[in-house]
């Protein structure tokens, strides 16, 4: 297993998420899964913005944006030697506010080992992204 996905909907606009989502300084206030974060680049985050995250249980981690599309979408990848991790974060407007979707891929020639050793910890912290993004989201309502 490589691939995991995770959606929730979320009771507040698409803008009040993503204003959520993209604080990324802010993350270890509202998700389990983050300790600190610390930036590599100057702000306001982007393509090619660089941050080193660090989460429980796990070695700290260099993230670079691959994609970043305000309000809708932002891609961030990290790695080492035989192992490429790809993170989507999706966020789609709907009737009742909006739905995220986040996607962790990991790639490489290890990446098959790592999604079967690591799918616990992905799974939870994956779960605790998504739970704490909502949860602020629509408290800033």
């Amino acid at each position: 297993m490589r691939d995991f996905h995770i959606t929730r909907q979320i009771g507040a606009p698409v803008e009040a998420a993503w204003s959520v989502l993209a604080d990324i300084d802010h993350w270890p206030e509202w998700t389990k899964s983050v300790k600190r974060v610390e930036s590599l680049s100057q702000q306001p985050y982007g393509v090619g913005s660089r941050v080193r995250v660090h989460q429980p249980r796990l070695r700290p981690a260099v993230w670079e944006v691959r994609d970043w599309q305000p309000s809708r979408r932002f891609v961030w990848q990290s790695g080492v030697p035989g192992l490429n991790i790809v993170a989507d974060h999706v966020l789609e407007p709907n009737e009742h506010g909006c739905m995220a979707a986040l996607h962790l891929r990991y790639d490489g020639p290890l990446g098959a080992v790592v999604g079967i050793l690591g799918k616990r910890i992905t799974t939870r912290y994956l779960a605790f992204e998504a739970d704490g993004l909502k949860a602020r989201a629509e408290a800033a309502q």
